[in-house]
């Protein structure tokens, strides 16, 4: 199954359920196959909650470009649906981990609705995918 990242909130959200119930049985088999694993889901939290936090007070990440386009970033539920999403992208991956690059790729459409841009970013024609583009590119990969 191949899998768009570009598609709606509504089809992340339809993978999402239909997936994260697949994500403990597949999380039980590696460990009753021993199968090594790059990363485990505890392991990329600072990661992926650096990335939402740093759309609330982009100065904190040292991302003071952004200050002046962000009126509101994604909430900390960004955070939860971010990691739901993942999980199940690695799933239809057919992996039993979440790595770093599936939260480049799903973080587009998990954050897009949820960060509010400014009067100033929209006149200069920047929208929330550009945004959404800084932040993962200002913060280092673990």
């Amino acid at each position: 199954m191949k899998f768009d990242c570009c598609s709606s909130f509504h089809s992340v959200f339809a993978v999402v359920m239909a997936a994260t119930s697949q994500v403990g049985v597949l999380m039980k088999l590696d460990k009753n196959q021993r199968k090594p694993r790059a990363f485990k889901a505890s392991d990329l939290c600072p990661y992926y909650n650096r990335r939402v936090y740093a759309t609330r007070d982009p100065a904190r990440y040292k991302l003071d470009a952004l200050v002046p386009f962000i009126r509101y970033g994604a909430s900390p539920r960004g955070s939860l649906s971010l990691l739901k999403a993942c999980k199940a992208y690695a799933v239809i991956q057919g992996r039993s981990y979440v790595n770093a690059d599936d939260i480049k790729k799903i973080a587009y459409p998990v954050l897009r609705h949820r960060i509010l841009l400014t009067f100033e970013a929209e006149a200069d024609g920047l929208q929330t995918e550009e945004i959404i583009n800084r932040v993962l590119q200002g913060l280092p990969v673990p």
